[in-house]
């Protein structure tokens, strides 16, 4: 594909772009409107259809990622992620879901389902919140260092689940996408963590990638600080000598620890066993 034709590629993705948020109250929906829908809709215990205002179908009935509004703010290259970098209010109200993979299964009749439409329709009919997906599958996770500071500006991250296992690399089969691509980005919005920044929500795979990035930060943080021969502001080292201890202990603990089921079943041995967080 030539360069000519990816910017075309990328004119056409976002041109169809709501500028301005909310699909229910188009350009009323904001940080505290969404609060205030979230509170009526929990506090409603009569309506027989507490969500009747107005249907959210995409193009031809069909709600599907990138067809049409409220699906439409997908990002399929670096390009588009540029382009909410110059529209920062997107990021700001809304939620970004991250797809690890294609799907979450597939349903009785055979369909795959992608459980982030399912995020993205009760936001939306709940409190009018927007939804900006990102398939790192499909399009890699870009940059993490750019992509975490930009999307925990916003109202929620949701990173989805999927059919690989984050102790088999094997599974991981998407060239765009390897899982350590993902432990990347997973341990930055770990460590991105403020009072002033969008909660993250694990489900399936994605909680399986936040208890193994868990284990990887504070093994990390334990060897780093082990290595360590000074410590800033401590002259006589009984601080550093103090924490490397308790580091110690830690390391201690955590190469023995037994992972066992309720049925008796060990399935790790010590911190560093690939069954030990998910």
């Amino acid at each position: 594909m030539t360069i000519a034709n990816k910017s075309q590629k990328h004119q056409t993705t976002t041109a169809n772009w709501r500028l301005t948020p909310g699909y229910l109250h188009e350009g009323y929906a904001d940080f505290e409107s969404a609060h205030i829908l979230l509170g009526r809709f929990l506090a409603d215990r009569n309506s027989s259809n507490p969500l009747a205002e107005k249907e959210i179908f995409a193009k031809d009935g069909i709600f599907e990622w990138g067809q049409a509004s409220p699906l439409e703010k997908v990002i399929n290259s670096r390009e588009d992620f540029e382009f909410l970098l110059k529209h920062p209010s997107l990021l700001r109200k809304s939620i970004v879901i991250i797809e690890p993979w294609e799907h979450v299964g597939v349903n009785a009749i055979g369909e795959d389902v992608r459980a982030s439409k399912n995020v993205a329709y009760i936001a939306q009919k709940v409190a009018d919140m927007d939804s900006i997906l990102l398939p790192a599958w499909s399009c890699g996770v870009i940059d993490p260092e750019m992509v975490v500071e930009a999307i925990t500006s916003g109202y929620t991250v949701v990173v989805e689940g999927g059919d690989p296992s984050v102790y088999d690399p094997s599974t991981w089969t998407s060239p765009a996408c390897p899982r350590e691509d993902m432990f990347a980005l997973v341990e930055k919005l770990l460590m991105s963590r403020s009072p002033s920044s969008a909660p993250a929500i694990f489900i399936c795979v994605g909680h399986q990638l936040a208890a193994e990035c868990h284990i990887r930060l504070i093994r990390r943080a334990v060897k780093q600080v082990l290595s360590m021969t000074s410590l800033s502001r401590d002259r006589t080292g009984i601080v550093l000598k103090s924490l490397q201890e308790i580091c110690r202990r830690i390391e201690a603990m955590g190469s023995k620890l037994s992972i066992k089921k309720r049925d008796g079943r060990k399935v790790a041995e010590g911190w560093n066993d690939d069954h030990f967080a998910p």
